[in-house]
């Protein structure tokens, strides 16, 4: 016969809330952390649908954290800590920008090489009135509008311009905006506005 546990030894690890009441703890902090997270929409904006299972991973935690006793809550908080910390270190704000702006800058150099490919041979270029038609990464698409600011010369010609990429959503954690000149300088600022070249140079 299998050993039956003791009710003593089952206090010693369950906490005094029932699995339905730990249950439902657990799922009014993860709507609550989940509201905390998407307020202005921003967790939508940066994430896809499927990263909604990362608080599928926060209800079991959470449910699991209320159902023990306290000393055992303790030891999963400092277990998680341990191994969360790292973790999080490496997927800072800094890191999910990355993909944005690498994507936002090589969507600004492959514009401006289409641009500056010359035409029938002509040795000063006259830009077109719009930008050719190019298809956006998915990344660029979703998070940087692209402009394009052509200048004209006395007679009429287009002879510089100037693209502008601006983060479709402020407030959102990516703020920084970019501008490229016809003279291939690639310029950037961090202010609510587009880049200018008053801007300080990407290479800098």
């Amino acid at each position: 016969m299998e050993p039956v546990l003791s009710p003593r030894i089952i206090s010693r690890f369950r906490s005094r809330l029932t699995l339905k009441k730990a249950a439902l703890w657990a799922a009014a902090l993860t709507v609550l952390l989940f509201l905390l997270l998407n307020r202005n929409g921003c967790w939508f904006y940066r994430h896809e649908l499927r990263d909604l299972v990362l608080f599928v991973y926060v209800l079991a935690w959470l449910a699991t954290f209320f159902a023990l006793a306290a000393i055992w809550r303790v030891v999963l908080f400092v277990g998680t800590v341990i191994v969360l910390v790292p973790l999080v270190g490496m997927r800072g704000v800094a890191e999910m920008n990355a993909a944005p702006l690498a994507a936002a800058v090589d969507t600004l150099r492959d514009l401006n090489s289409r641009l500056q490919q010359p035409k029938n041979g002509e040795k000063h270029a006259i830009f077109p009135e719009k930008l050719p038609t190019v298809e956006l990464s998915p990344v660029a698409r979703k998070f940087y509008r692209f402009e394009y600011i052509p200048v004209r010369s006395e007679y009429g010609e287009i002879r510089s311009y100037r693209i502008e990429a601006v983060p479709s959503r402020r407030g959102c954690g990516l703020e920084i905006s970019f501008t490229i000149t016809s003279d291939n300088r690639i310029f950037w600022t961090k202010e609510g506005r587009p880049a200018t070249s008053a801007d300080t140079p990407l290479d800098q």
